[in-house]
């Protein structure tokens, strides 16, 4: 499953298990870590910052302004359609001109509540997910549990397989969110395919910035899965949908048409309620993201973690490239048997480029 396993992966999980002397150095050497990465990295006692007591409060105060914001919309929503029934009420009580743009106005209204109805009741991606087991997949599930145990953060859950270019740790339930208990990880199989099991350790110790200690009792799994569930319902649909557009055989329906105009204003709502809660959370996120970059230089080393940069760079633009040709193959009725590797393909032609 791992690229690179082999010679890594037996290396990853005795980190914990080895003492930090010449034969580590000498055994971490050749295989391209700088001298900074030799002796500041792969350690036990790696001194992970603590955030401060302001930060920490402030971790606190987004996760509950993420949690409002929607509501407080959802309110305003609520307050308005009442109240344009009950004006409508009162205008076929005491007929007037106004009556009919009343009726136009509740007419609205209610295809604008369907159209809502229909995003959010709209299907989970979660199909195009495959859940693999520690019987099934030992050494990835060891190889997270390990770096898990290094960041002093829980185990997952459950390791799940999709076909973006991403890694995402995110609560399995609601009390998951709030107590902050295992995560579910997501791994796009592109990074299985096109990182080396020493870049993608330094993918899976980001992410994990987001459950240390600190941040599960600050709420911020719970930010994070506000924002996660407002972001799939903004314009900025994650590839597979956009796919999965292309590939529907299905014209538009006569209700999809009538919509159509609610439909935008739907996506202008969300879009909006979405960018609000990202630029009241941005600082903290940011801080979070920073902490992740200081796990991935640490449990990866900094030579790699800049390697890695490039290299999710370049996945990510092979992965627009590889859409856009299975696209054109679905059309000619031809289509790839391994996307992943059809994602890793383009990156290894524009890598070069991109740098």
């Amino acid at each position: 499953m791992l690229r690179d396993a082999p010679q890594n992966l037996s290396m990853a999980l005795n980190w914990s298990g080895s003492s930090f002397d010449g034969a580590v150095a000498a055994k971490s050497a050749p295989q391209g870590y700088s001298e900074d990465d030799i002796k500041n990295g792969f350690r036990i006692d790696i001194g992970f910052p603590k955030a401060a007591f302001g930060d920490r409060v402030k971790m606190l105060l987004s996760a509950v302004t993420a949690v409002l914001i929607p509501l407080m919309v959802l309110v305003a929503l609520s307050i308005g359609v009442s109240g344009a029934v009950q004006s409508t009420l009162g205008a076929l009580t005491q007929p007037s001109e106004q009556l009919p743009y009343w009726l136009m106005l509740d007419l609205a209204l209610v295809f604008l509540g369907v159209s809502l109805a229909r995003r959010l009741l709209r299907k989970s991606n979660d199909k195009c997910q495959v859940t693999v087991t520690a019987v099934e997949q030992p050494e990835l599930h060891a190889f997270i549990n390990h770096i898990a145990s290094l960041l002093q953060g829980p185990a997952p859950k459950a390791v799940k397989l999709d076909a973006e270019v991403g890694l995402v740790l995110r609560p399995k339930s609601l009390q998951d969110a709030i107590t902050g208990n295992g995560p579910e990880v997501i791994i796009g199989l592109p990074l299985l395919y096109g990182l080396s099991a020493r870049q993608l350790s330094g993918v899976i110790a980001h992410a994990y910035a987001g459950y240390s200690r600190e941040a599960r009792l600050y709420g911020y799994p719970i930010l994070c899965a506000v924002d996660r569930w407002l972001f799939a319902h903004t314009a900025a649909a994650p590839a597979q949908e956009r796919v999965r557009t292309a590939f529907s055989a299905k014209g538009k329906s006569w209700l999809d048409s009538l919509l159509s105009p609610f439909d935008a204003l739907v996506q202008w709502l969300f879009n909006i309620t979405y960018g609000a809660v990202s630029a009241l959370t941005f600082q903290v996120s940011r801080k979070v993201d920073m902490a992740g970059d200081i796990y991935s230089a640490r449990i990866a080393g900094s030579t790699e973690f800049r390697s890695t940069q490039f290299r999710l760079r370049s996945l990510h633009y092979g992965q627009q490239h590889a859409i856009r040709e299975l696209v054109n193959s679905w059309k000619h009725k031809s289509l790839t048997d391994n996307f992943p590797a059809l994602v890793v393909g383009h990156a290894d032609t524009l890598q070069l480029s991109l740098r």
